[in-house]
């Protein structure tokens, strides 16, 4: 697995939180609308899944598709960003494929690369999740259930 300068190993969630005036304005500076609260009270907040990648073609498939199910198990609206970090693989073509809309840049810098994906996501919960990653809908859910309280997170290491 590719790993930029300074990164962790894989997490299970790299971090969820909710989006506050700091994301709101890396949207803003992006041209990004995003969900409002005042945007009904039927409307369900949206999760935006990040995943920032570099040559992430060979278990991209299989973290989308575990995104995909689990947010479809907790019935919630949800959309996956792919922020691909100059990938000379079929990254983007896999991430397109699966439904992903994709960010391209050319950084090389996972903050850059995680940033650049947040802003142009339009949910209310943000959720980065490593590229080698297979969430699950506990977990995800969890997770959701804090921010919709306020609560921000991080994640861990996970070996199984």
């Amino acid at each position: 697995m590719p790993h930029w300068p300074g990164s962790h190993v894989p997490t299970a969630v790299s971090s969820g939180t909710e989006i506050g005036e700091v994301a709101n304005l890396v949207g803003e500076r992006a041209g990004v609308q995003r969900e409002t609260r005042s945007a009904g009270k039927s409307a369900k907040p949206m999760i935006s899944f990040v995943i920032p990648a570099h040559n992430e073609e060979a278990l991209l498939g299989a973290t989308l598709q575990a995104i995909h199910d689990t947010a479809r198990e907790l019935g919630k609206p949800y959309e996956i960003i792919v922020a691909n970090d100059a990938s000379t693989d079929r990254t983007a073509e896999i991430a397109e494929a699966c439904g992903a809309k994709v960010v391209h840049l050319n950084r090389r810098q996972i903050a850059a690369t995680r940033n650049a994906g947040a802003g142009a996501a339009k949910g209310r919960f943000l959720v980065f999740v490593d590229a080698d990653t297979l969430v699950n809908a506990g977990t995800i859910g969890e997770a959701v259930r804090h921010m919709e309280r306020g609560g921000a997170g991080g994640g861990t290491p996970v070996w199984l």
